[in-house]
């Protein structure tokens, strides 16, 4: 399957979903949030797939795999965005950046090559 095959939705049932994109239906089901996944990132390589939650987490997946990869508990509110940037590093990390509602936070760095 290629990067364009598949889709990647995040919802109110705490959950996010990988799709086929050309068969319409679900791949994997990302689980572990206890709140409405508010908003997700990817990768470049569209190997790792990050979730942010008003349950204030943070958490990685492997999108091939469709398993757990890291959890990040510092926000003490919802997470209402994020993005995945590796623009900075020339090599395979990816720095998770998030915010609340009243702080912006960067997170550890990922090293995709691993995934």
């Amino acid at each position: 399957m290629k990067i364009g095959d598949i889709l990647i939705s995040g919802s109110t049932d705490c959950t996010a979903r990988s799709w086929s994109f050309e068969r319409g239906r679900t791949l994997h089901t990302f689980s572990g949030h206890t709140g409405p996944v508010t908003c997700l990132g990817i990768d470049n390589e569209a190997k790792v797939l990050v979730t942010g939650s008003t349950d204030g987490s943070v958490r990685s997946w492997d999108i091939k795999l469709g398993s757990a990869i890291r959890v990040f508990e510092a926000h003490s509110m919802p997470v209402v965005c994020m993005t995945v940037c590796q623009i900075l590093f020339p090599t395979s990390l990816a720095l998770i950046a998030t915010c609340e509602a009243r702080h912006f936070k960067f997170r550890v760095l990922i090293d995709i090559q691993e995934y």
